[in-house]
C-alpha cells in the first residue's frame, strides 16, 4: 500500500510523463516544450502540475473517489445479479430500495466535490455510471413499482457504504446537546440564539453578542482573587465564536424543496439537480395544460431564477427530526394503545382519544388503522390553513396576503400538540395576492405535501432510529414502520372552500356537510332531516371538473357538484363530509356571535346604526330549485318543469325570485299591484310553471300538472300563473314582519357598565371597556366568547330579567329578545366545556335551535351560512371530542407571531424567511423541552415563555393568569438561587408564605405545630391560580365550591397544607340572599347552562374548610344595588 507522500510523488510522476509524452502535434512535428506545460491562474507555468492537483486535500479526495468508483461497481453488480425468476417478490423490492438508497447516496457524495485534473476524470466516470445506474432502476421500479416502506434517513450519517462496512454514524438528530457542557455554557446558547431567532438579529450581531458573553465570563472569573478554574474556562471556550457554529451545533437549520411557481396560473414545478450540483434546474416556460390549452407564461427571470417561488420543507424530513426527539414515539404509541383499550365511543368526550374517528377509521388494508396496527406506529394529523397580512391587521391600504400551511399531531397530549416546537409548517404561499380559487390554483402549493401523505398511508415510512430505538441500541435501523393520516381539515370558511375545492359560501352549495343545498334552506332548523352529503359524489365532480375542456363545462359541473379540483382528493381515505370540519372558533365566535351583537342587538356603534333590512311578510316552506343531479350535466333529459330549470341558469336564479316576490310584503296600491304583476310576468315561463306545481295552483278548469307529462309553453299562458299566484298571494299576510325594537344605546351603555365592574379570574381576558364603539379596535375570538359567556347575559337580565333590581321600563316587552340572546350563550358555554357528555351535546344543540327561532321570531330575515353550519358542530364533536381539540385558536396565534418576526417586508424573500425563522425557533424549543435540561435552563424556558406569549398550551388567548407577571421579585430571585445551588423545586414550593399562619386558622385546623403546618399564596387551578386575596389578582379569590345538588359561592382566605400533601382551602361563604318569596332574575337560565344567581355582598364571618376536590372553579363577581351580588 503506498504512503501519501508516495502517492504524490507517483502522481507527479505521470504528469511529467504526460507532458514529455506531448511534446508532438498531430502532424508528428515536435512541439515547443512551454506549449506542454501547465498555466495555472497565477499565470506562470508549471512543470510538475498545478499545486491544486498535487496538494494533500486533492489527493485525499482521489482516493475517496476511487472508493466511491468501487462502490459504484459493487451497486452495478447487484442488480446485473438480480432476476425475476429466480428472485422473490419480497426480494426484489428489498434489493430495489437498497440500490436506490445507495445511488441516491453516491450522488449526494458528489455535490461539493473537489474538482482538478486529478479527480476530473473520476467525477465524469462516476456520472455517467450513476446515470446508466439510475435509468436502470426506473426501468426495473416501471415493472416492480415500490410497494416498501419509505425510508428517511434522520441519522445524518457519514456515508460508508454498508457494501464495503457495516458501520454506521449517529447523527446530530440523536445527540444531546446538552451533553458534557456547563449549564453557563448552554445559557449564553440561549440568550445568543434568542436574539438570533425571536429578535432578528443578523449573523453579525449574534455572533458579536456570543464574543461579548464570552468576554463577560472572562471578566467574571477575574473577580475571584484566585482567577478562573478548570471549570470555568471550559464552559467560556465552548462558547462558539460564531453564530453559525452555535446553529449548526444546534442543529437549527433545515432543508427545503424551492418549487418555481408560475405567475400565471400557480402551478408549481420541483426543480431538477444536476449530477454533483446543487444548483437547481427549471423548464422556462409553464407547460400546465388547462381548458385554455398549455399556459406558456415565463416562470424565469434573465438569470433562470424563479419569478416567484414556493419552499417546500419536506414532511419525511420533519417527520425523521420529530420522531427522533425524546418522548414523542412514546406518545404516539401511548395514544393508540388507550384507543385500542377502549375500542367502544366512549359517550363523555375528554381529549382527541375519546372521538369516534379515531376508532373507525380504516387502514389500506382494510383493517381499522389503530386496532389493527400490528407493530407500527400509527399516527394522526390535523391540516390547517389561512391566509394573513404579513405587515400585521393594523397597516392601513393596501395589503399584502401571504399563505400559511400547517399540521398538527394529535397522538401528542394537547399542551404539546399546540406548542409552537412540534408544529410543521410545510411551506408558505408567496402573495401579495391569494391564488385564484375559481381556478382552483390553492391545489398546486398542496400537491407537494398531500402527496407525501398519500404515501405516508399508503406504503408507510421507516426512519433510520427513532429516539427510543437508537438509545435502546438496536443492532439494525429502519427497523420500525410507521403509517400517518390526515384525520381532519380545520380552516374558516374563507380558507376551507378553495383549499378543499369547494364553491364559495355564498353559492347554493353552501354546506359541505349536508343536503341542504339551497340558500331557500338556510332558515331550516329540522336538521333530523339534513341527511349527509355524498362523498363520492364530490370526488367524481372534482375528476371531471379538472378534465374539463371549456369553460362553460366547468360552470355546469360546478352548478351539478358544487365543487372543483383540490390536492385533498389525493388521498384516497378523504372524505368531506367527516373531516372538513366547521371550525368553531371562526363560524361561531367570529360569525354568529359578532353578527347578533352588531346586526341583532344594533351594539356596534349604535348612534349612527342603520335602517334595518326590509324582509318577508310571512313564511312559507317553499320547495327550491330541484337538486342538480349528475343526469343535468350530461345525457338525456326528459322535458319536465325540474330538468329544464336545470338547464337554464337564469330559469334557476328566477325560481328564487319567485319566492322572494311571493313572500314580500304585499303592494298596497293599484300601480304597485301592476308592478308586481310586470315582475312576475318577467320570470321565465318553466320557473313559474316550477313554483306552480310546487303550490298545486291551477289555471281554471285545468287539472293537476304532472311532471311525468311534457308540458308545452302553449298548453298554458304565463299570464294564466300569474294570476294565480297574485290570488294567493292575496290571502297571505300583507305587512312585512317587523324586527323587535332594541335600544341599542341603553343595553351598549349597560354593557360597558358591566365590563367595569364585574370581577374576574386573572386568565379570563376581558373584552375592551368601550367595546362596540370605533375606538374599541378589532375584538378578538376569545373577545366574543367571553363578552356572551359572562358579560353580555348579565347585562340583559339586569335589564329585562323579571324582578331584577336594575330593570329598564320595557323590561317585559324584551323577554323574547332576552332569551334568543340567552339561548346563544348557553349554547356557548356548553359547547366549550372541557367534557362534552352526551346530555352536553343534545343541550347543545336543542339551545342552538331554541336561538335560531328566536331570531325567525324577533329579527325575520336575519339569516347566514354560518347559521347552518353551527349546526353541525354537534356531530364533529362526538368524532373529535371537545372543541379544543379542532378549533383554531392555536393557529391564530401562530399567525401572531408570524407577524412579529422580522423580515425585509421583500415579497418573494420574506416567505422563506419566516418559514426558516420558525423552524430555528421550534428546533430552540425543543432543545429547551428536553428532559434532560439543567434545571435552569428550564426556568429560561418559562421566561421565553412569558416573554413571547408561549404560556398558552392547548387553550385560548384569554386562559393566561396574568398574575404570573405579578410575582414578587423577591421570590423569583430565592428560586433562582436554589436552582444555581442545583435544587429543582416543585411547583408548589414556590408560593410558601413565609409568614406563620393565623391563629384562627390553627385553631380550626387543630394544630399547634407551626413546623406541620404550610401555607400558600396560591396553587395551580384548571385555568390560572387560585390565590388569597390580593390587590394584584382579587379575581382569583373567588371561587364555587359543591353543597349539595349545586354549588355555593365564597373568598379563599388561606390555601393550606398540614404536611400531608393534600391541599386544603379556608374560604367564607357568602350570605344568602333573601328574595321574599321572589324568583331570582338571574337564575332563569340556570338549568340550561348559565349558572348564575344572586346572593348578599356580605361574608360569613366562621370559616369553613374544603379541600381541593370539591372546589367546581372560579367565578365572576358583580356587585349590583345595595348588598346585593350576582355570581
Amino acid at each position: 500500500m503506498f504512503s501519501l507522500c508516495a502517492l504524490t510523488r507517483l502522481t507527479w510522476y505521470f504528469q511529467l510523463e504526460h507532458v514529455l509524452n506531448s511534446t508532438h502535434d498531430e502532424a508528428g512535428e515536435t512541439a515547443s516544450f512551454e506549449s506542454a506545460l501547465i498555466r495555472g491562474a497565477d499565470g506562470f507555468l508549471h512543470p510538475f502540475g498545478l499545486p491544486r492537483d498535487k496538494n494533500a486535500a486533492t489527493n485525499h479526495e482521489f482516493v475517496r473517489l476511487s472508493r466511491q468508483k468501487d462502490t459504484l461497481r459493487t451497486l452495478e453488480a447487484r442488480l446485473a445479479n438480480l432476476s425475476e425468476d429466480s428472485c422473490s417478490a419480497q426480494v426484489i423490492q428489498s434489493t430495489l430500495s437498497e440500490l436506490e438508497d445507495g445511488t441516491r447516496s453516491l450522488l449526494e457524495s458528489l455535490v461539493g466535490v473537489r474538482r482538478s485534473n486529478v479527480t476530473d476524470p473520476l467525477v465524469q466516470e462516476l456520472e455517467t455510471g450513476l446515470r446508466l445506474l439510475d435509468a436502470r432502476l426506473v426501468d426495473w421500479r416501471v415493472r416492480h413499482p415500490d410497494t416498501t416502506p419509505i425510508r428517511i434517513d434522520n441519522s445524518e450519517l457519514y456515508f460508508r457504504s454498508r457494501y464495503t462496512s457495516s458501520h454506521v454514524w449517529p447523527g446530530k438528530y440523536f445527540s444531546n446537546p446538552n451533553s458534557r457542557r456547563q449549564t453557563p455554557t448552554l445559557i449564553a446558547y440561549c440568550i445568543a440564539l434568542v436574539g438570533r431567532v425571536f429578535e432578528g438579529a443578523s449573523e453579525r450581531g449574534a455572533t458579536f453578542l456570543l464574543k461579548m458573553l464570552k468576554v463577560f465570563g472572562h471578566s467574571l472569573t477575574m473577580l475571584g482573587r484566585g482567577g478562573d478554574t478548570l471549570e470555568q474556562s471550559n464552559a467560556i471556550s465552548d462558547i462558539p465564536d460564531s453564530i453559525s457554529t452555535l446553529e449548526k451545533r444546534m442543529n437549527l437549520g433545515i432543508s427545503t424543496v424551492p418549487y418555481a411557481v408560475c405567475p400565471s396560473c400557480s402551478c408549481t414545478y420541483k426543480p431538477t439537480y444536476p449530477v454533483g450540483s446543487s444548483q437547481p434546474v427549471y423548464d422556462r416556460t409553464c407547460t400546465n395544460r388547462t381548458y385554455d390549452g398549455v399556459c406558456s407564461s415565463e416562470m424565469l427571470d434573465d438569470l433562470d431564477r424563479p419569478l416567484k417561488i414556493f419552499h417546500y420543507y419536506p414532511f419525511f424530513d420533519w417527520f425523521g427530526k420529530f420522531i427522533s426527539l425524546p418522548g414523542i414515539e412514546q406518545y404516539g404509541d401511548k395514544f393508540c394503545e388507550h384507543v385500542s383499550a377502549h375500542p367502544e365511543n366512549p359517550p363523555d368526550k375528554c381529549d382527541a382519544r375519546d372521538g369516534s374517528f379515531v376508532r373507525t377509521f380504516r387502514a389500506n388494508d382494510g383493517g381499522l388503522f389503530v386496532a389493527d396496527r400490528g407493530d407500527e406506529g400509527r399516527w394522526f394529523f390535523r391540516f390547517h390553513g389561512d391566509f394573513f397580512n404579513v405587515e400585521g391587521n393594523r397597516i392601513q391600504g393596501a395589503t399584502k396576503s401571504t399563505g400559511l400551511l400547517g399540521l398538527l399531531c394529535l397522538n401528542l397530549p394537547l399542551n404539546m400538540t399546540n406548542d409552537p416546537a412540534y408544529i410543521y409548517i410545510p411551506g408558505l404561499i408567496q402573495g401579495p395576492d391569494e391564488p385564484a380559487s375559481k381556478e382552483a390554483a390553492h391545489t398546486y402549493y398542496l400537491l407537494p405535501l398531500f402527496q407525501d401523505l398519500d404515501l405516508a398511508y399508503t406504503r408507510g415510512v421507516t426512519p433510520f432510529h427513532s429516539h427510543q430505538t437508537y438509545n435502546q441500541g438496536k443492532p439494525w435501523p429502519y427497523n420500525r414502520t410507521h403509517r400517518i393520516a390526515l384525520a381532519k381539515a380545520v380552516m374558516d370558511l374563507k380558507a376551507a372552500r378553495p383549499f378543499a375545492g369547494l364553491l364559495d359560501v355564498s353559492s347554493h352549495h353552501f354546506c359541505f356537510l349536508c343536503s341542504c343545498w339551497h340558500t331557500s334552506q338556510l332558515m331550516r332548523t329540522d336538521f333530523e332531516k339534513w341527511g349527509i352529503i355524498n362523498d363520492d359524489s364530490l370526488r367524481k365532480g372534482a375528476a371531471l371538473w379538472l378534465n374539463a375542456e371549456t369553460e362553460k363545462e366547468r360552470v355546469r359541473i360546478e352548478a351539478v357538484y358544487g365543487t372543483r379540483h383540490s390536492a385533498m382528493w389525493t388521498l384516497k381515505y378523504w372524505r368531506p363530509s367527516e373531516q372538513l370540519v366547521p371550525e368553531p372558533m371562526h363560524t361561531f365566535f367570529l360569525r354568529v356571535l359578532q353578527n347578533f351583537f352588531r346586526v341583532a342587538l344594533g351594539l356596534e356603534n349604535p348612534d349612527k346604526r342603520k335602517s334595518r333590512p326590509h324582509f318577508r311578510a310571512f313564511y312559507h316552506d317553499f320547495t327550491p330549485p330541484p337538486l342538480p343531479s349528475d343526469t343535468s350535466a350530461s345525457g338525456p333529459k326528459p322535458q319536465n318543469p325540474s330538468t329544464q330549470i336545470l338547464d337554464d341558469r337564469i330559469a334557476f336564479r328566477d325560481v328564487y325570485r319567485i319566492h322572494q316576490a311571493l313572500s314580500a310584503s304585499s303592494p298596497s296600491t293599484n300601480s304597485d299591484r301592476n308592478d308586481y304583476s310586470k315582475k312576475l310576468m318577467n320570470m321565465k315561463w318553466v320557473a313559474l310553471l316550477y313554483v306552480c306545481n310546487d303550490l298545486m295552483l291551477f289555471p281554471a278548469n285545468r287539472s293537476a300538472l304532472k311532471w311525468q307529462l311534457t308540458v308545452m309553453v302553449g298548453q298554458i299562458q304565463k299570464r294564466e300563473m300569474v294570476d294565480v299566484l297574485v290570488n294567493w298571494r292575496r290571502g297571505k299576510p300583507t305587512q312585512e314582519l317587523k324586527w323587535v325594537y332594541v335600544d341599542s344605546s341603553a343595553v351598549l351603555e349597560r354593557l360597558h357598565q358591566a365590563i367595569s365592574e364585574v370581577t374576574t379570574p386573572a386568565w379570563v381576558g376581558k373584552p375592551p371597556p368601550n367595546v362596540g364603539l370605533p375606538n374599541a379596535g378589532t375584538l378578538k375570538a376569545d373577545h366574543w366568547r367571553t363578552l356572551f359567556s359572562i358579560h353580555l347575559p348579565l347585562t340583559l337580565l339586569s335589564m329585562w330579567g323579571k324582578g331584577s333590581p336594575l330593570a329598564t321600563p320595557d323590561a317585559g316587552e324584551m323577554s323574547s329578545v332576552l332569551e334568543t340572546a340567552l339561548w346563544l350563550s348557553c349554547a356557548l358555554i356548553i359547547m366549550t366545556k372541557d367534557t362534552l357528555t352526551t346530555e352536553r351535546r343534545e343541550s347543545f344543540r336543542f339551545a342552538y335551535r331554541q336561538h335560531i327561532l328566536g331570531l325567525r321570531k324577533n329579527f325575520p330575515g336575519f339569516f347566514k351560512p354560518t347559521h347552518h353550519l353551527a349546526f353541525h358542530i354537534y356531530e364533529f364533536m362526538d368524532r373529535y371530542g371537545p372543541l379544543r381539540n379542532w378549533w383554531a385558536f392555536f393557529f391564530e396565534r401562530l399567525i401572531g407571531r408570524l407577524q412579529r418576526q422580522p423580515t425585509n417586508h421583500q415579497t418573494g424573500q420574506l416567505e422563506r424567511t419566516l418559514l426558516y425563522g420558525f423552524n430555528s425557533g421550534a428546533s430552540f424549543q425543543q432543545w429547551l423541552l428536553r428532559p434532560d435540561c439543567p434545571p435552569l435552563l428550564k426556568y429560561c424556558l418559562n421566561l421565553l415563555d412569558k416573554t413571547y406569549s408561549y404560556v398558552n398550551r392547548g387553550y385560548t388567548t384569554g386562559d393566561r393568569d396574568d398574575s404570573l407577571d405579578q410575582a414578587d421579585e423577591e421570590q423569583d430571585n430565592e428560586n433562582i438561587s436554589n436552582l444555581l445551588k442545583g435544587h429543582e423545586l416543585p411547583d408548589i414550593s414556590k408560593w410558601v408564605l413565609s409568614t406563620p399562619p393565623s391563629s384562627e386558622l390553627l385553631s380550626m385546623c387543630g394544630c399547634h405545630d407551626l413546623e406541620k403546618i404550610r401555607c400558600f399564596s396560591r396553587i395551580t387551578a384548571p385555568r390560572g391560580f387560585y390565590t388569597i386575596p390580593s390587590s394584584k389578582a382579587i379575581g382569583n379569590s373567588y371561587l364555587c365550591f359543591k353543597d349539595g345538588d349545586s354549588w355555593s359561592a365564597g373568598q379563599i382566605q388561606h390555601i393550606f397544607d398540614l404536611g400531608d400533601g393534600v391541599i386544603r382551602m379556608a374560604i367564607k361563604r357568602c350570605v344568602p340572599l333573601n328574595l321574599r318569596a321572589r324568583t331570582d332574575p338571574f337564575s332563569t337560565f340556570f338549568p340550561r347552562g348559565f349558572e348564575a344567581k344572586m346572593v348578599s355582598s356580605a361574608f360569613k364571618n366562621k370559616l369553613e374548610i374544603i379541600k381541593q376536590d370539591e372546589i367546581l372553579g372560579h367565578i365572576a363577581r358583580w356587585e349590583l344595588r345595595g348588598e346585593k351580588l350576582l355570581y
